[in-house]
This record gives C-alpha cells, sequence and structure tokens, in this order.
C-alpha cells in the first residue's frame, strides 16, 4: 500500500507540473460538461438524469484546485441540475421538488469533492516523504540517485557537462555528543538552507544520510562551475560558523562527458572528499579541466 502510494503521489507530482493550465482546462471541461448535462435534461423533460456525470467534473477540479475549487464545481453542477428541471417541460408534483433534488445533489458532490481533494492530499504527502528527508527537506538518497540517472541519461545523449559534489561535515560527531542531537539537527538545517540557496532550482541536492551531503549542478561550463563550487563551499562554513568546530570538507569533479552511472561519479566527487578531509578538514579538492 506505502509503495502504491508513493508511486501514485510520483504521477499526481507530474500530472500537476502543468498546474496553471491543468486549472483552466478543469474548468473549461467542467463548464462544458454541465452547459451539455443541463441541456440534455431540459431538452428531454428532465427524463434522462446523468447524475453521476456531474462527478466527473466535480472531483477533476477538486483533484486540481483544491478543496475550495471542487466545492464550487459542486455548486455549479448543484444549480446545473436545478436549472435543467425548471427549463424542462416535466410536470412535478410540488414545485419545490426540483430544488430538494438539486440540493441533495449538492450534498452529494461536496462530498465527492472533500474527498478527492484529501486523496490528493495525502498522495502528496506521501510522495513527499518517500522522496523528502525528513530534517532538512532536501532529497533523499534514493531520490537524488533516481533524478541523477535521468540527468546524466540527458546529459549524454546531448553531450552536455556535469559536476558532481560531496560534502561531509568536520567533527559532526564531536558536537552531537557535546551539545546534543538537537545542536546536530540545526547544523544539519543550517548546511541545507545554504546549498539551496547556492544552487539553482534546476540543480540536483540530497542528503545522503547522516552528515553526508552531494549536489548535482547540471549544464555548467567549467568556469563557472568552479565559481559556483568555491562559492558554495563558502557558504556551507558560513553557515556552520555558528556552532563551534564544524566545518564542511567537499569534493567536487567536473564531467564534460558524465560517466554512465551516477553512482560512479558520486564515488569519484566522495574520493575528492576524503582527501580534503586528509587536510585537515574544512578544505576544498577539485577536479576540473584544466
Amino acid at each position: 500500500m506505502r509503495a502504491w502510494l508513493s508511486n501514485s503521489g510520483l504521477a499526481v507530482e507530474q500530472a500537476l507540473s502543468g498546474h496553471p493550465r491543468l486549472c483552466l482546462l478543469a474548468w473549461a471541461g467542467g463548464g462544458v460538461m454541465l452547459v451539455a448535462l443541463f441541456s440534455i435534461r431540459a431538452v428531454s423533460g428532465a427524463e434522462f438524469a446523468f447524475a453521476s456525470l456531474a462527478l466527473l467534473p466535480v472531483m477533476w477540479s477538486a483533484w486540481v484546485t483544491g478543496r475550495v475549487g471542487g466545492c464550487v464545481m459542486a455548486l455549479l453542477a448543484s444549480a446545473t441540475w436545478i436549472a435543467g428541471d425548471l427549463a424542462s417541460d416535466r410536470e412535478f408534483p410540488r414545485p419545490w421538488v426540483p430544488w430538494i433534488n438539486g440540493l441533495i445533489h449538492g450534498v452529494i458532490y461536496i462530498m465527492a469533492a472533500t474527498l478527492a481533494s484529501e486523496l490528493q492530499v495525502l498522495l502528496r504527502r506521501e510522495h513527499e516523504r518517500a522522496t523528502r528527508d525528513g530534517l532538512t527537506d532536501l532529497l533523499n538518497q534514493r531520490q537524488f540517485l533516481e533524478a541523477g540517472r535521468l540527468e546524466v541519461e540527458r546529459a549524454r545523449r546531448h553531450r552536455q557537462p556535469l559536476t558532481v559534489l560531496f560534502l561531509d561535515l568536520d567533527h559532526f560527531k564531536a558536537l552531537n555528543d557535546s551539545l546534543g542531537h538537537n545542536a546536530g539537527d540545526e547544523a544539519l538545517k543550517a548546511v541545507a538552507s545554504a546549498l539551496v540557496a547556492s544552487v539553482r532550482a534546476t540543480d540536483l541536492v540530497a542528503r545522503l544520510g547522516g552528515d553526508e551531503f552531494a549536489v548535482l549542478l547540471v549544464e555548467v561550463k567549467p568556469d563557472k562551475t568552479r565559481h559556483t563550487v568555491q562559492r558554495l563551499h563558502q557558504a556551507v562554513n558560513a553557515a556552520l560558523s555558528g556552532f563551534a568546530g564544524l566545518s564542511v570538507s567537499l569534493g567536487a569533479v567536473y564531467f564534460d562527458y558524465p560517466m554512465p552511472a551516477v553512482e560512479e561519479m558520486l564515488q569519484v566527487a566522495d574520493s575528492l572528499m576524503y582527501r580534503a578531509k586528509q587536510d585537515g578538514g574544512g578544505a576544498l579538492v577539485v577536479d576540473f579541466p584544466a
């Protein structure tokens, strides 16, 4: 069940990548369907109900635009039902019957909209838990490797460069031992904020576990990459200045033509990071073209 929710959440995120366009499509499509249902009910003398068909635009609107949008569509669907009855030639035993019918359908539509919006939220949350680190909100290791594989395939296909960074905090265990894990958590969150602020939205930033982080810089030329890596290293060390004894060791490697697997490139960056640690910690070791 958890795996299904995770995969479904990924599908939701991909489906909503064009959210504004989907909102417009949901409202336009829902409006067209409601007008069609109104016309059929009015022309047929209210003989054909098609009440369940109105659930489609209601639930789709709730899925794309949220509970409020779904409830608005539900009210429109209910109003369409009432208008169709009143516009038909059908005689009702009491004049208030169409209004009661519309009210009942409105309640059902609102319930359906609420359920659809809650399911969408649930899938999004489950997807976030499956792909994000709970403490820093960065990508977790599994999602970083999956996204990295896609970037590697794309970069190799279009012959574009990639740069991989591996970061490890120096003396992190000593901080946890002396000040407790809360201090360690704050340090990790400070590193995450510095990393995110130092890269573009198209780059990948992840916490691999413990005090290890990774960054994948996409489509950056060597001169620009060198500047970005140095700035990132300085930003992280600055973020750690409030935590006595902490610094970051960073290894970075530039690939004009990426290796077949992101894991291989990560291992190269990891080895450079260990060289930085051997230099006393807080250092930066890079492997860029001369």
